[in-house]
């Protein structure tokens, strides 16, 4: 009856509007095919269309080579979703559309208009990546806002450094970095969603029909393939923020919100902004009031990212104990010196005016939107498990779980390198106190990994040694077989450990 062929139209007869009106055909609140009821000859036209009659079953185009139309109609019209009108840009046949549908009553009336490759290219293109530009973002953006569009998730990228590498290597050299990265997205994402540059050195990757444990996913395999691109004369330094969408009725754009706060976070630790730079200036001013050393920060950050890993924190959670972990007592700035670098124990005047910094760091932490998600965890940083701590009072998991990590970090880290007022112990006394104060002062669940992840460390330190003591004693001469088999099983036993520990998972 009807044959079906890629559109053979001459491009100055892409003026036209194709048309076509359906009523859906409804079982069970669900619609399972259309029957065309009126068309215009552009319609035909445009999608190689011998013959049409009305009331003819759309899905019969389905059979004759057209599957893609009829999926196309399928997916845009929902018996459960009702609206007047909507306005999207579709790829069929190679083609690329502007298309309208209004719904009349029971009728869905749809509208093609042909937007030629060139004309494409010039309005929604990136001229130096291939990338969609911010046009195209900021269109399909508002569609989905509009559309309710669920699941929803959203990556935002901010390349560290592209200026000084153009101002080194050039332009061209520069082009090159953001080609570079363009092609890893293109690579990653062109299956599961669009991704956009939009800015001149920002990215956006926007992914419908992803949830958020997906996203932490994806989030990691481009932190993988990033690092493993080897390319001379740099490697690739990108910050990366993330969010999802809680549900259908949040605003997309509070979700991009969310996401460029991530971002920001997560260069703050690294890289030359304003921004960055007003955090280092309190943290300088910190560093030289009190005894807080960029040692003792650096140490509690690698361990913040270990101790994250092990329980289960997503990037974003382990970007914030970063962070925590580098500003949690900046709230110091704001007590007396004689306080700070008394060597002997407070009076409890003195002590009431140190507890302040709490609430002064949240004060500080607030003023910055950088800040402002790690404030509640500044605040409650000396909360303890058992309720007596300060300022609130808080007791269990009222207290915020980056708080609840970062205590026991700072204590072990306290107590192995000790302060002026307060001498080193070893690090076996400071496990076997934080160990004591499981339940106390510490939340039970962080204690247990925490021991966990020391254990290993011990354990791997001694497997070094072992290895190296086997070593010698299979080079050496004076040694009997059953002293080198005894070593051997010995070393196993440790690697057993080390295994066994790394399958340790709590939940929290």
């Amino acid at each position: 009856m009807f044959a079906c062929s890629h559109p053979v139209m001459p491009k100055e007869s892409a003026s036209a509007l194709a048309t076509i009106m359906l009523k859906p055909i409804v079982q069970k609140n669900k619609i399972i095919d259309f029957r065309i009821k009126d068309w215009n000859h552009a319609f035909i036209s445009y999608f190689g269309l011998d013959c049409l009659y009305v009331d003819m079953p759309l899905g019969c185009l389905g059979c004759n080579g057209n599957a893609e139309l009829v999926e196309m109609f399928l997916s845009i019209i929902d018996a459960e979703t009702s609206f007047t009108s909507k306005s999207l840009l579709l790829k069929l046949q190679k083609m690329q559309y502007f298309t309208t549908v209004v719904r009349h009553r029971e009728t869905y009336i749809f509208t093609f208009y042909p937007i030629w490759e060139d004309i494409l290219q010039k309005t929604y293109q990136d001229e130096l990546t291939g990338l969609f530009n911010r046009a195209y973002y900021d269109k399909q953006m508002e569609r989905y806002n509009r559309e309710k569009t669920w699941p929803f998730s959203i990556i935002l990228l901010d390349i560290n450094g592209l200026k000084p590498v153009n101002d080194s290597f050039g332009h061209d050299t520069g082009d090159q970095y953001l080609q570079r990265i363009s092609a890893i997205l293109q690579s990653m994402f062109t299956e599961t969603g669009f991704v956009a540059r939009i800015g001149g050195d920002e990215f956006a990757v926007v992914l419908s029909g992803i949830h958020a444990d997906e996203l932490q996913s994806l989030v990691r395999q481009l932190r993988i393939r990033c690092r493993e691109d080897k390319l001379q004369p740099f490697k690739i330094n990108i910050a990366i923020g993330s969010a999802s969408r809680r549900n259908e009725y949040e605003d997309i754009w509070a979700v991009v919100a969310k996401a460029e706060n991530r971002l920001n976070q997560n260069k703050l630790l690294g890289g030359n902004n304003a921004r960055n730079n007003l955090i280092l200036s309190l943290r300088q001013s910190l560093e030289e009031k009190t005894h807080e050393t960029q040692e003792h920060s650096q140490r509690l950050m690698k361990l913040s990212v270990r101790l994250g890993s092990m329980l289960g924190l997503t990037d974003n959670q382990i970007d914030e104990l970063k962070l925590l972990a580098f500003m949690h007592d900046i709230g110091k700035i704001g007590v007396a010196d004689s306080i700070l670098e008394k060597p002997t124990k407070l009076t409890p005047a003195e002590w009431e005016e140190m507890k302040r910094h709490c609430e002064i760091g949240y004060r500080i932490a607030l003023a910055s939107p950088e800040l402002a998600s790690i404030a509640e965890s500044i605040l409650s940083h000396h909360e303890r498990w058992d309720g007596s701590g300060y300022p609130q009072g808080l007791k269990g998991e009222e207290i915020p779980l980056l708080a609840r990590i970062i205590s026991v970090l700072d204590a072990y880290d306290t107590m192995t390198h000790g302060r002026v007022y307060r001498g080193k112990i070893s690090q076996e006394a400071a496990i076997a106190e934080i160990k004591g104060q499981r339940g106390k002062q510490f939340d039970p669940k962080v204690v247990d990994v925490f021991l966990a992840m020391m254990e290993k460390e011990m354990l791997l330190k001694k497997l070094q040694k072992e290895r190296e003591k086997l070593h010698k004693l299979a080079k050496g001469q004076d040694f009997t077989s059953q002293e080198l088999l005894n070593q051997s099983r010995y070393v196993d036993q440790i690697i057993n450990q080390i295994y066994r520990l790394n399958k340790v998972q709590v939940l929290v």
